[in-house]
């Protein structure tokens, strides 16, 4: 289970869930599977509009440890959660974290027969953007698969995962996040196409670069459960119906005018928002692979947050607050990341303003909090 924040005086690591089953169960699991949290570096609201993004994994993320249990029971506990270890009765209406385990065990399709203990143990902040759910989920059906003896594919963990949150748990989402936990590679950003079901490895190098991306979490946390993410994706569907194309990815940027003359003004700032922000995602790809592309990276991230604020209506008076002051204070650019009112700003900043290690001191450009984002490994067996 995700935790409710990062030290900013020390880098991040992957946890592991091994030694806190072993203390809670009194024996070692059989096997422990990690998946990270991911940073979208630019491409928001792309993915379930067939478009363009560009995450990276991170080293934050969600370890799930389990063993075979012999009486067909199945229980569960967590890190974060001070309660007792507790069963798990059926397979619907179970609340929280425990619901992804529920969830798992329903999309495989193939039940641990004879019964699971299940602990787990995250340290992706809770609401700040970064993809805690795709790393639950992730992490629980990649331990729970290898339990049950299903053999899935990096794309078939993928898909899994996708179902347990947009099929059991009823989340609106695209397959972004859970692509970049299982997908990541160390010192690389991932360049998605949603449509196509595609990743390209883009090396990642802030000596080349000339910065470090570093994540500034906001105090509040962003909501998806009240219906406004649901409703601006639903937004885009419509729109993409009125307009003739299969999805907004079909609509080209000299579109546009002609978009604004079709459309009322909310649904053409929801198309304007997709259109652009796929055209700055295939840009920061090349400022990424430029020495010195810092600068043009940072004025993407900065024009994505604009329209995140005035086309797709998303972003928080804190989140635009933090940008300016990221920005008036040194860094090339900053956007707002996660599904919207809330969760954190990512900033391209000088990397003459961070220490060696790559860790951001207290005080100065950027608030308490803020840490290095680390390109880090996908989904992988502890």
């Amino acid at each position: 289970m995700p935790s409710d924040g990062v030290p900013s005086d020390a880098a991040p690591s992957e946890p592991s869930a091994a030694d806190g089953f072993a203390r809670t169960f009194g024996r070692r699991p059989d096997v422990v599977w990690f998946a990270p949290g991911r940073l979208n570096v630019v491409g928001e609201f792309t993915d379930y509009n067939g478009g363009l993004a560009l995450p990276l994994a991170l080293p934050l993320g969600v370890s799930m440890a389990a063993a075979r249990r012999r009486d067909g029971q199945v229980w569960v506990s967590s890190a974060q959660v001070a309660d007792r270890p507790h069963r798990l009765d059926g397979d619907r209406g179970i609340a929280g974290w425990a619901g992804f385990v529920a969830g798992a065990l329903a999309v495989l399709a193939v039940p641990v027969s004879a019964g699971v203990d299940v602990h787990v143990d995250g340290n992706v902040p809770v609401g700040a953007g970064l993809s805690s759910s795709a790393a639950l989920a992730c992490s629980v059906v990649a331990a729970l698969a290898e339990l049950a003896g299903v053999d899935l594919s990096p794309d078939g963990l993928v898909d899994a995962a996708w179902q347990v949150e947009h099929d059991y748990l009823g989340v609106p989402c695209g397959r972004l996040d859970q692509t970049a936990a299982v997908h990541g590679q160390a010192g690389a950003a991932m360049l998605f196409d949603a449509e196509a079901g595609t990743v390209v490895q883009v090396p990642l190098d802030p000596e080349r670069l000339g910065a470090e991306l570093v994540i500034v979490p906001l105090r509040g946390r962003h909501r998806l459960a009240d219906g406004a993410y649901a409703a601006r994706r639903h937004g885009c569907e419509d729109a993409a119906r009125r307009l003739g194309v299969p999805s907004l990815r079909h609509v080209r940027p000299d579109q546009l005018p002609e978009v604004a003359r079709q459309l009322d003004a909310e649904a053409a700032g929801l198309v304007r928002h997709v259109v652009t922000e796929n055209d700055r995602v295939v840009h920061a790809a090349e400022a990424l692979a430029a020495d010195g592309g810092a600068a043009d990276l940072g004025e993407l991230l900065s024009r994505s947050h604009a329209s995140l604020r005035d086309d797709f209506g998303v972003t928080t008076t804190e989140a635009d607050d933090v940008v300016a002051a990221l920005v008036t204070g040194g860094a090339f650019g900053a956007r707002m990341v996660g599904g919207g009112f809330g969760g954190s700003v990512v900033a391209v900043v000088p990397s003459g303003d961070l220490r060696p290690e790559g860790v951001v001191p207290p005080g100065g450009l950027v608030p308490p909090g803020g840490f290095v984002a680390r390109a880090s490994t996908g989904a992988h067996r502890q």
